[in-house]
């Protein structure tokens, strides 16, 4: 799965600095040009308003 960009990041900015911090590159198996070069894995998400 790609890194995907949508929302707004209301608390744990530290979490997605270590995201950033991981970095991307190109996927020759997918061809996705930003692909984390580690698996990253969202564990929870909460839905302030729709």
């Amino acid at each position: 799965m790609g890194l995907h960009r949508f929302g707004e990041v209301v608390e744990g900015f530290e979490v997605l600095e270590k995201a950033i911090e991981i970095g991307s590159e190109y996927s020759e198996e997918l061809g996705w040009p930003n692909y984390p070069k580690k698996e990253i894995k969202i564990i929870s998400v909460q839905i302030l308003s729709i």
